[in-house]
């Protein structure tokens, strides 16, 4: 009964009269959502929708947005931009500078990180020109979500938004944090690095004043190294309450030890949130998820 799937949920509508429906009603609340529509290409009519300010076209077969390179570019209006699900690579982006209003960039689980082949087709190499990212971003931007983009390193281009809350890097391969995103980011609240190769993190990061949320489950953090993986600055510094350590080479005797992190007990003691009741049957190592 009903468009639903195996699997209960409801399923998507598709087809070009379903996409044109949705085009029309645009026009007017300025809202396109095209998830799930098995789209190559984003359709052309999108792009001279300026009055979009909500644009969602995850989970599709997305190599890139359109035949034009700079076709985003005209939805200046656009406050958030969803294209999370798809195969998009290096350079797909690059009209993100353009979108001056841009708040929320919704781009995991693509390709982003992923060299591409030299145009030289006889040739092995691969083309290190082309970044991740564009050489800028909008400044506007509070939140980016780049999980699941084969991202080596941190795109140095995120460390210039002054007022970006929310990163959320998790599902990649970085092994260190540019001291840039700890010195720069002034409004981050909630770093998610899980499931990548980090051994440490920057002494900088205590210069991250309004960082409450810092999870890095699955990583190759230590115990037993010496510097500590996580320096006292982070514990001492920053108000950080949710510090999600699990999946690493850390004891909770070891965490314990840790210098700075009686100072993290004490500030998730003095926190007033019903989410905490409780604490006081759990020891530092349980609220950190080891």
């Amino acid at each position: 009964m009903g468009n639903t799937t195996s699997s209960g949920k409801p399923k998507n509508k598709t087809g070009k009269a379903v996409v044109k429906q949705k085009l029309e009603n645009a026009t007017k609340t300025g809202v396109l959502s095209l998830q799930q529509h098995k789209l190559d290409v984003v359709p052309a009519q999108v792009f001279s929708l300026t009055n979009l300010r909500t644009l969602d076209v995850s989970h599709n077969n997305l190599k890139k947005l359109s035949q034009q390179p700079l076709a985003l570019a005209s939805l200046t209006n656009l406050k958030i931009f969803k294209c999370n699900g798809n195969k998009l690579v290096r350079g797909s982006l690059d009209s993100l500078p353009k979108l001056e209003k841009l708040q929320v960039l919704t781009a995991g689980d693509n390709r982003l990180g992923r060299p591409l082949a030299s145009p030289d087709k006889s040739s092995q190499q691969v083309d290190v020109a082309v970044t991740p990212l564009p050489a800028a971003l909008p400044p506007s931007l509070k939140e980016v979500y780049l999980e699941l983009n084969y991202l080596e390193q941190v795109p140095l281009q995120l460390c210039s938004l002054p007022k970006l809350q929310i990163l959320n890097l998790s599902n990649n391969s970085l092994v260190s944090i540019p001291v840039e995103l700890c010195t720069n980011l002034i409004s981050l609240a909630e770093l998610i690095l899980d499931d990548n190769q980090l051994t440490s993190l920057p002494d900088e990061c205590g210069k991250l004043k309004k960082l409450k949320v810092l999870s890095l489950s699955n990583n190759c953090l230590s115990g037993s190294d010496a510097p500590q993986s996580i320096p006292a600055s982070v514990f001492a510094d920053t108000p950080v309450i949710d510090l999600n350590l699990s999946g690493n080479k850390i004891t909770s005797s070891e965490l314990n030890e840790f210098e700075g992190f009686d100072k993290f007990l004490e500030r998730r003691k003095k926190v007033k949130n019903k989410d905490l009741a409780g604490f006081d049957q759990l020891d530092g190592a349980d609220i950190c998820g080891l």
